[in-house]
This record gives C-alpha cells, sequence and structure tokens, in this order.
C-alpha cells in the first residue's frame, strides 16, 4: 500500500492525492495569484534575512519592517492572505499570535481610509 510521504501516516496515495486537490481549492479562485504573491514576497524576505523558523517574532519583525512603507489597511490585507496561505502550505495559524494582532490593531489606529465617491441610483 502506497503510503503520504508528507505525514508518515498511513494514507492510500488516492486519498492524499484526493485531499491535496481539495486543499488546491481552499484559497479564493479569483484572488489565487495574490495570495501566491505574498507568500512568495515573504518566503523571498525570509531569505534575505536568513529566517528558517517561523515565530511570533518573524512575523512582528516582518510587518514593522512592511509597515514603514505600507497603509495599515494593506498590512491587514497582506496579514489575512498570509494567514490562509501559511495554513495550507505549512499548517501553521498566525491568528494565534496576539502579539501580531495587536500590532496592526495599533497600527490601525487613527487610520482614516480615502473614501471614493459612489454614486448610488435613486430607489
Amino acid at each position: 500500500m502506497n503510503t503520504s510521504e508528507n505525514t508518515g501516516e498511513d494514507v492510500p496515495f488516492d486519498l492524499s492525492k484526493a485531499a491535496a486537490a481539495a486543499t488546491e481549492e481552499l484559497l479564493p479562485s479569483k484572488s489565487k495569484e495574490r495570495y501566491e504573491k505574498q507568500f512568495q514576497i515573504f518566503e523571498d524576505w525570509r531569505r534575505l534575512k536568513n529566517v528558517t523558523s517561523l515565530t511570533e517574532d518573524v512575523f512582528l519583525a516582518y510587518f514593522a519592517e512592511k509597515s514603514s512603507s505600507y497603509k495599515a489597511s494593506s498590512l491587514w490585507s497582506t496579514y489575512s492572505m498570509l494567514k490562509a496561505v501559511l495554513l495550507l502550505k505549512e499548517n501553521l495559524d498566525i491568528s494565534k499570535f496576539c502579539k501580531v494582532t495587536a500590532y496592526l490593531k495599533r497600527k490601525s489606529t487613527g487610520y482614516q481610509p480615502k473614501n471614493r465617491n459612489v454614486c448610488l441610483g435613486t430607489r
């Protein structure tokens, strides 16, 4: 019997293949490329900084560095995309990193988004 090489558990190959296919469908289909791009940017940053672990401090440093050139809304968007991809690829739930979410909340304090003029039709 073929077993899954990823987990070391006795899972038939066809079930592992079906699970992998289902996992690929978990990211939003319309924006999957954006999610993958954000993950690749993070991976490139890790390589540049010689970071091998995925700890809360690593993510805190990453977002602190990003905050110098991105607005709070962009930081939250990046966080959301990374959270989804890391959960799928690394089985890591960064929503449990309280310091990171607290940091992002602090960066959002006083943030005023630019409102777009939207013409709403009459009812």
